[in-house]
């Protein structure tokens, strides 16, 4: 902004490069704050899901459409049937769940990888995940990458993310983990979080 503002007359593209980046950082931000403001929840034990019946595939098409400038440099993939049964949950929280990590699997996937977003129904939980081509998660931050402020080896987040979606799919009865930890083959981690089944 202040280029923008105090800098010479820049050329179409330029500026519109200028601005997708204070879109993108103000976009950043404000996910940041929405980490921050249901953590301070979470520690107050406020943090109460409105459950409803969730169209997943929805949600999980359209968070990948709102995210297009996040999920700019990776292909990502939306693998859900048609078959899927709603899922009980919280639209907003459950989203705030996706947003986290589909952030995260843009930021440790290569450019150019791969970003895979799948849901199945397993006995009245519907099951999904998000995975990545990054380096993977070394096993013994499998657990410790769920706490507050806490971040794997080499990363640059917050450290809140992750322990919101923990704190949220719990609220919901779910779980959430990570698989494909350290992995040197290249395909990367794979997080897996689970949601009842509307019944």
């Amino acid at each position: 902004t202040s280029d923008l503002r105090d800098g010479p007359a820049y050329d179409d593209k330029v500026r519109d490069d200028l601005l997708d980046l204070v879109g993108d950082e103000a976009e950043r931000l404000d996910r940041l704050v929405a980490n921050l403001l249901s953590l301070s929840r979470v520690e107050t034990g406020s943090l109460e899901p409105e459950p409803q019946a969730l169209p997943l595939d929805e949600l999980l098409t359209i968070r990948v459409r709102k995210m297009n400038r996040v999920l700019r440099d990776v292909r990502v993939q939306v693998d859900v049937p048609f078959t899927l049964p709603l899922a009980e949950g919280d639209y907003t929280l459950v989203d705030q769940v996706v947003t986290n990590l589909l952030e995260n699997a843009s930021r440790h996937s290569p450019a150019g990888g791969n970003v895979r977003v799948r849901a199945r129904e397993r006995g009245g939980w519907i099951e999904v995940s998000v995975s990545d081509q990054g380096p993977g998660v070394d096993p013994s931050d499998c657990d410790r990458i769920f706490e507050p402020f806490s971040r794997g080896k080499g990363s640059a987040s917050s450290g809140v993310g992750l322990a919101i979606c923990k704190a949220i799919v719990e609220a919901h009865g779910g779980s959430i983990a990570v698989q494909g930890a350290d992995d040197s083959a290249g395909t990367g981690a794979t997080f897996v979080f689970t949601l009842p089944a509307h019944r």
